[in-house]
Parts: structure tokens; C-alpha cells; sequence
């Protein structure tokens, strides 16, 4: 196509749109999903793509025929973690891809969505979000069709989980009355940010509140509400500050241990309980 031809819808539904961008901490390569924007069939279909930083004509599609996202590297940047709904379609789950070679591992794999994972600072574990299994009133539910939505029913609450990464185990870490969004590691990896709102309704994204997790899920605290639309916290244990992005990526932050922090742990004593 010219410059002075018109785009047809056929073109524009062919675009690939490529989506967030990663590069591991040596900074030899960078992956990224990508997906054609009028994708056809029922489910959607994104694959995770890597290139050499210094070779223009390195980009290689590493993944396909399912809907891959969400590339994170290892700390050794010889792994990559993803979500893929390679084995049940339209349900996500956690795989770890090595990058000199062979298949994709699932490491874990639910009836429900994993969603935001993120690898800790020693690359042992993987903390992730997913919401509880569903029970038998909710397969009764999907079996019969029974679709009937109340509003505060039965609402998937993603909650904080970590799974390690040898042996393919997995606990939940946190499980406070609260829809968790977004997670990070601290550097050090002794704790967590983590991002919430009140419920996983949309219009609820005025509710959000940036949390700090001790690692074990032992103890949490509020630090404070946060902007609409706020994202990517993280922690800084140098500075004893967690920050979080907001408004077209302005950033601040506040002291971790900061004055009217409120104290949370999940709602069952004990910390940890299997994740199905």
C-alpha cells in the first residue's frame, strides 16, 4: 500500500498492536505480546515476541495459537513468566519459558484467571493475582446457565498469591476483603506494594489504596488511598517510600512507614493457606 491509498477496515483490523514492552536486567534482548487488532475465532490470540537490543532484524514471534501476555524476565534473564490460556482457553495461566531453548512449563494452572505475575528479587518464587477457585454454586451456575447477576453476589475477588518456582507449589500470600489490582517486590525482597480496591466492580477504582506486604504475608498495612486510575506501585527500602504512577504517569510517593498506616492481615489467622 502507497502512501496515497486509504486505509481499509481489512488493513486496520490486520494491524499488529504490540504491547508491553520488557527488558531483563542485562539488557541484551527485549520481549513483548503482540496481537492483530480484528482477531479472529472466539477467544483472542497474542503471542510473546523477543529481540537483541543490537540487531534491528533479531524480532522473532517465540509463542503461538494461544493468548500469551503479560512477559516477565527472571532476575537472571535467562527466563521468562507469562500467562497463557494455552491448555483451556480463555482462562489464563502461569508459564515459565527458558530462553536457550525447549517448551514453555506450565507452573500454575486454575480454573481462574493468573493474572500480574511477578518474580521476586532472587528469582525462587513468583507472586501473582488470581481469584478464589469457584465453588459448587458457581459451577451449578456455568452447568445450568443461570447468569442472573445481583449486584454484590459472588464477586471474584483477586487475591495475592506466590507460587516457587522449583517445585511448582503454590499458597495464598494475602486474602484481606479487598479486590487486589497490581503487585510489586521490593528490591530487597522483605515486602510487597500492592494496589487495591474495594470491590472488582470498575467504578470502584475511586476505592484504591496502596498496601505494603510483608514477603511471608505475615503482616500488611495501609498507607494511604490513592488517585484514581493510579498504577504501578512499587517500594524503595533506601527511602522507606513506596511510590505509584497516576494522571498521564505523574508520580509520588509516601514513607512506608508513614503516619496513619492501618494495619491489615488476610481474614484468616495463620497467614497461608493452599491455593487450588
Amino acid at each position: 500500500m502507497t502512501v496515497t491509498e486509504s486505509l481499509s477496515p481489512t488493513d486496520i483490523a490486520s494491524l499488529w498492536c504490540p504491547n508491553d514492552v520488557r527488558i531483563p536486567s542485562d539488557g541484551r534482548h527485549v520481549a513483548w505480546s503482540a496481537s492483530v487488532l480484528g482477531a479472529e475465532g472466539e477467544h483472542d490470540e497474542s503471542g510473546l515476541w523477543v529481540a537483541a537490543l543490537d540487531d534491528d532484524g533479531s524480532a522473532r514471534r517465540w509463542t503461538h495459537a494461544a493468548n500469551d501476555t503479560t512477559p516477565r524476565w527472571a532476575p537472571d534473564s535467562r527466563r521468562l513468566a507469562f500467562c497463557s490460556d494455552r491448555k483451556e482457553r480463555g482462562t489464563a495461566g502461569l508459564y515459565v519459558l527458558d530462553v536457550g531453548g525447549g517448551e514453555a512449563e506450565p507452573l500454575v494452572v486454575r480454573k481462574r484467571d493468573v493474572t500480574a505475575p511477578a518474580w521476586s528479587p532472587d528469582g525462587e518464587s513468583i507472586v501473582f493475582l488470581a481469584a478464589d477457585e469457584p465453588d459448587e454454586e458457581d459451577e451449578r451456575r456455568e452447568k445450568e446457565r443461570d447468569d442472573a447477576d445481583v449486584y454484590g453476589d459472588r464477586w471474584p475477588f483477586q487475591r495475592l498469591h506466590r507460587v516457587s518456582v522449583a517445585t511448582g507449589e503454590a499458597e495464598m500470600l494475602w486474602d484481606p476483603d479487598l479486590h487486589v489490582t497490581e503487585v510489586a517486590w521490593s528490591p530487597d525482597g522483605t515486602r510487597l506494594a500492592v494496589l487495591t480496591q474495594d470491590t472488582p466492580q470498575i467504578d470502584d477504582g475511586w476505592s484504591a489504596s496502596i498496601w505494603v506486604v510483608s514477603a511471608d504475608g505475615a503482616d500488611a498495612w495501609r498507607l494511604c488511598p490513592t488517585p484514581l486510575a493510579a498504577r504501578g506501585p512499587g517500594l524503595d527500602p533506601r527511602r522507606h517510600t513506596a511510590g505509584l504512577c497516576h494522571d498521564a504517569s505523574a508520580a509520588g510517593d509516601v514513607g512506608v512507614d508513614g503516619v496513619g498506616g492501618r494495619r491489615r492481615g488476610g481474614r484468616r489467622a495463620g497467614g497461608h493457606r493452599p491455593a487450588a
